[in-house]
């Protein structure tokens, strides 16, 4: 199924950036740690989404992903 891809990527996508901009926000190392964890979670899962979504003509991006959301 290629929406539900799509739109799991769109939701880390997101999540990415809110996440990134509360990175920005926190001087505390332990608050930066857990920001940072939960970002690298996000980021694995959606390199695992991305190669079950490029099986064999699935799926292709029409953008890639762009940390400041523009």
């Amino acid at each position: 199924m290629i929406e539900p891809h799509a739109s799991d990527i769109r939701r880390i996508d997101q999540t990415l950036r809110e996440l990134a901009k509360d990175l920005r926000r926190h001087d505390d190392p332990v608050d930066a740690l857990q920001i940072s964890e939960s970002m690298d979670a996000l980021l694995d899962e959606r390199l695992e989404l991305m190669h079950e979504a490029r099986s064999p003509g699935l799926f292709s991006f029409e953008r890639s992903w762009n940390p400041s959301g523009r």
